[in-house]
């Protein structure tokens, strides 16, 4: 949640002026990155929206290339009915 996010960056006394705009999740991202914060990241996988190979691999190396990325095993969950 934003709030959470925004007072993590408090607490770690990074000035509000480096905080990009919310929903820019990559930039964040790299922020926290490069200001040595570890980060999980939990990506859902939306059927005929991100589903795609290219955009896993894709998503796969932009995380492989962060410093402080924790890694998680990926789930499979089943779908809701």
């Amino acid at each position: 949640d934003e709030s959470s996010f925004l007072q993590l960056l408090q607490k770690e006394n990074v000035p509000l002026s480096y905080i990009r705009v919310p929903g820019q999740v990559r930039t964040n991202l790299k922020l926290l990155d490069e200001l040595g914060i570890p980060t999980i990241v939990r990506t859902p996988i939306i059927p005929g929206f991100n589903d795609s190979e290219v955009n896993i691999r894709a998503t796969a190396e932009f995380l492989k290339n962060l410093q402080n990325h924790i890694p998680k095993r990926c789930r499979k969950q089943s779908s809701r009915k």
